[in-house]
């Protein structure tokens, strides 16, 4: 009996953020196994951003040429993977910088394109009176595939005190999900041509129009203070407060646990608050978190501030998403969310990694101080100029009664 379709679109996001799960908590500590100090680190972790800019080279391709959305998906995990298996090979700052970038090229256009194929799923799940799963109950599927790696990685660290073998777990992960993304229904070339267009003048006058232009800029700022938190909370960890480095991920996956309820709750949460207070509290949450992170140079604060991951992943991840889609109309729809990932998350987080590196030479705590003046910077702008229409707050109120298992 074949498995139901929502098993297999559910294990996709499961195993493809599995792969993140590998390499967020470990990345910058392998960086640092490889003798790369933080310049370097942070040089590295921004020259891999570029990455983002060039994602949608990647998908038009499918629209250009036609290509099954399920094919293209596997082949850019499998080369994830090849691409993972071969970095250990490199020794010098300059290959380890070229190799990291290669693989940052074929893994981030994965989950565009993954979103993309979920949307036209449940749309075509709509067109047949199916119910139509919201897309944060199929993403926190994501979010768990995140937390399984730490424990083997944990035993497997502990046990070798070599970092490396993440990069072979991840590959391991990345396989699978190639696999498994071949199980994925077929989408057709003229379904895909719809949802993988360039971003469009259209797309454009809405994104930096005068509704948006506020929330673009806040989120360009809390990218670049999330890169450094990414960047530097492993080592900050490890060499900063001196924890073993086999606990990283572990510790990291104390706040990932908490993002599975938050993710659930983002439709109630988002209808309660409004999309504005939503993005408030949100923010000043993160606040609360660099603040602490830069002032206490605690193991027990650093650890006790993940509480506030959750808040930090629906206002970075997934609110402005919803709140794109939105304002956006069918037929630029796909192109706005394409603009908005190529400029504003991958601008933030390249120009957020540049400027982390240096600081991060005068201490970790030079460098969280510098990610809560930028948070505080948006929560200002967004407090003062961003006034989203009320129609937002409807579509947002009416998702958590979309979703129903299958």
């Amino acid at each position: 009996m074949l498995l139901p379709l929502m098993f297999h679109l559910r294990l996709q996001y499961f195993l493809n953020y599995a792969v993140n799960g590998c390499l967020i908590p470990f990345m910058s500590i392998y960086f640092q196994q490889m003798h790369l100090d933080n310049m370097q680190i942070g040089m590295v972790m921004g020259v891999a951003s570029l990455a983002v800019v060039l994602s949608p080279v990647l998908v038009t391709l499918i629209a250009d040429t036609h290509l099954d959305g399920r094919k293209m998906l596997a082949g850019l995990l499998m080369l994830t993977a090849v691409s993972l298996i071969v970095l250990p090979l490199y020794g010098t700052f300059l290959a380890i910088l070229c190799g990291w970038l290669m693989t940052n090229i074929v893994q981030i256009p994965v989950n565009p394109l993954q979103d993309g194929i979920n949307f036209a799923i449940q749309e075509e799940r709509g067109r047949q009176g199916l119910a139509v799963v919201a897309f944060h109950r199929v993403r926190v599927w994501g979010t768990i595939g995140y937390i399984v790696p730490g424990l083997a990685l944990y035993l497997l660290v502990r046990r070798t005190q070599d970092v490396t073998v993440v990069l072979y777990l991840a590959a391991g992960f990345a396989f699978a999900a190639g696999l498994n993304s071949l199980m994925l229904p077929s989408i057709g070339a003229r379904d895909m041509s719809r949802e993988r267009k360039l971003p469009t003048v259209e797309a454009a006058r809405v994104l930096f129009g005068r509704k948006m232009l506020i929330l673009c800029i806040a989120s360009f700022l809390l990218q670049m203070a999330a890169a450094c938190y990414y960047s530097f909370y492993p080592v900050y960890l490890t060499k900063g407060l001196g924890i073993s480095k086999e606990w990283s991920a572990m510790i990291m996956n104390i706040g990932v646990l908490g993002e599975i309820l938050f993710m659930l709750a983002f439709g109630r949460l988002m209808a309660f608050f409004g999309p504005r207070r939503f993005l408030l509290i949100g923010t000043a949450v993160i606040l609360v978190r660099m603040t602490l992170l830069a002032a206490v140079a605690n193991p027990y604060v650093a650890i006790g501030t993940q509480v506030c991951h959750g808040a930090m992943v629906l206002v970075l991840q997934v609110g402005p998403i919803v709140l794109l889609n939105s304002m956006g109309e069918a037929r630029f729809r796909h192109s706005l969310q394409g603009l908005f990932a190529m400029l504003v998350i991958g601008g933030g987080r390249i120009v957020g990694n540049f400027a982390a590196g240096p600081i991060a030479r005068y201490g970790y705590n030079a460098a969280y101080w510098w990610a809560a003046g930028l948070v505080l910077v948006a929560g200002l702008l967004l407090a003062v100029g961003y006034h989203p229409q009320p129609a937002v707050a409807t579509v947002t109120a009416a998702e958590p009664d979309e979703a129903v298992a299958e």
